[in-house]
């Protein structure tokens, strides 16, 4: 059986762009997200489990997500030990095409809820050798992602007084 811990903080960093007036054109600000994932159960030998990964945006704005990645390890004791993360496990990455995604101001969406159709996938894979120094192992999970400020058009369903803001 396999433990699998995780840690998130993802970076969304943006550069401001000025415009002539020496004002923000986009006020894009760096920003941070969180990340998260959990395996629905345990990994064994030969045992596929999708893992639904959970973005958090803390801002008042939206967010354009442009990549999210998982990288794994081995904690350290089942690792020197011969349990190898290159050997024993696999994952698949998110489906080509899946970025950017749009995630709403103040909100938590798994990336099926922002329209990722297909998990993300880790496998433990059975070996034809022995397998025993990956018992207990813990999976470690780091996770890491980009994205920036996600600017609305200015006329978007903005209106005073029922007349719709016009840019200046």
């Amino acid at each position: 059986m396999i433990l699998v811990a995780a840690s998130a903080s993802a970076l969304a960093v943006a550069a401001a762009v000025v415009s002539a007036r020496g004002t923000p054109a986009r006020a894009a600000v760096p920003a941070t997200f969180t990340v998260s994932g959990t395996l629905a159960r345990p990994l064994r030998p030969g045992i596929s489990q999708p893992l639904e990964l959970r973005l958090t945006n803390p801002h008042r704005w939206d967010l354009r997500v442009n990549a999210v990645t998982v990288s794994m390890s081995i904690d350290p004791p089942h690792d020197a030990v011969g349990c190898s993360r290159m050997a024993s496990y696999r994952q698949t990455r998110t489906p080509p095409g899946s970025f950017p995604l749009l995630l709403p101001a103040k909100s938590t969406r798994t990336l099926r809820q922002l329209g990722v159709r297909r998990p993300r996938i880790i496998t433990m894979l059975n070996l034809p050798t022995n397998q025993d120094a990956c018992k207990g192992a813990q999976l470690r999970l780091r996770f890491a992602g980009r994205a920036t400020r996600n600017h609305r058009p200015w006329r978007s369903a903005c209106a005073v007084n029922g007349w719709p803001l016009q840019q200046p």
